[in-house]
């Protein structure tokens, strides 16, 4: 009987993973947050920067947005093409990258960011301190390793 109540539980705990959607934007942050929205976007905004190029990049977001996360993706929206980067909602479009984000509480101080891009997880954790947010981790990043940071390759003399 423990040995089907287990098998029961796995096929339960995996089925969640296989149903989640990877490229839907969600934000579970239960209360207003200060500062967080503009915090979290500023991030990863010099995060992505850092990977793929403003100008040359073009990125898909999937439209089906709960009200809590139209807010958040309309300024995403702002910043990312003031930096110099196409947003899209075509998925037909051969050169654009899917982005995709998840923002939830941890704990009544502790708030999670994850953001999928192309093939990568890239997560952060924020912290509440003086009624202010503020990142309390580097980046947590897998699936980014065939991409390589643009910034830190020297394409004029051809060295690395």
């Amino acid at each position: 009987m423990k040995k089907i109540i287990l098998f029961v539980f796995v096929v339960f705990l995996f089925s969640g993973c296989a149903t989640s959607n990877y490229y839907v934007s969600v934000n579970k942050v239960k209360s207003a947050k200060q500062n967080l929205d503009t915090v979290i976007i500023k991030d990863i905004l010099s995060f992505v920067k850092e990977y793929y190029p403003p100008a040359k990049t073009k990125f898909f977001i999937n439209k089906r947005f709960t009200p809590s996360t139209k807010e958040f993706a309309e300024m995403l929206e702002s910043k990312f093409r003031s930096a110099g980067y196409a947003i899209t909602y075509d998925i037909e479009s051969d050169d654009s990258i899917p982005f995709a984000w998840k923002i939830d509480d941890v704990s009544i101080t502790l708030v999670r960011a994850t953001f999928n891009i192309d093939n990568a997880n890239i997560s952060r954790g924020y912290k509440l301190e003086n009624d202010r947010y503020v990142a309390i981790s580097p980046y947590t990043v897998r699936g980014l390793s065939s991409v390589a940071p643009y910034k830190r390759f020297n394409f004029i003399d051809g060295n690395l």
